[in-house]
């Protein structure tokens, strides 16, 4: 993926990059699969199978730190609201390394005690956010083809998935 990257914006200098630096995501935690209790899958028993948010860069140098919240660490206990509302922040790469833990595999943790949750926080991104849906179910209010692009950033706002 890093070097696919590379390549990209070295081909295309030209590609607008925005300069994201601290934001959120609120989303409601979709009913999903947990194959660790759960031992038959019925997809229509589900909202969607899994789901995750990624951050993502164009250019190196590439943050070395992790840049994927999946729906299953945002199932744990205390990381939502009694309505199933989770948030994942943003902050500027240099900020997420100074908060990491050394050899972690999950993005750091603050607690917000305004809403009495934890929350990841991911390195912001230069290129874009990627939203991975896993055999979401059609009749979920989330689901992609319930909730097509908008022709632009302020429709889209305008109009939540969930």
């Amino acid at each position: 993926g890093v070097d696919f990257a590379a390549r990209v914006h070295a081909a295309m200098p030209g590609w607008n990059t925005y300069s994201f630096t601290y934001g959120f995501i609120r989303c409601r935690i979709p009913h999903t699969f947990q194959n660790f209790v759960e031992h038959i899958f019925d997809p229509n028993g589900y909202d969607v199978l899994a789901f995750d948010v990624s951050s993502h860069w164009v250019s190196p140098p590439v943050p070395q730190v992790p840049f994927t919240v999946t729906s299953k660490m945002l199932q744990v206990p205390g990381f939502y609201t009694r309505f199933r509302i989770a948030y994942i922040l943003f902050a500027p790469v240099r900020i997420v390394q100074d908060m990491e833990r050394p050899i972690s595999t999950v993005p750091p943790v603050v607690y917000i005690p305004r809403l009495h949750i934890s929350a990841y926080v991911l390195a912001a991104p230069s290129f874009l956010f990627a939203f991975r849906y896993y055999a979401p179910s059609p009749s979920w209010r989330g689901s992609p083809v319930n909730a097509p692009c908008a022709p632009d950033f302020l429709t889209s706002l305008k109009n939540p998935a969930s």
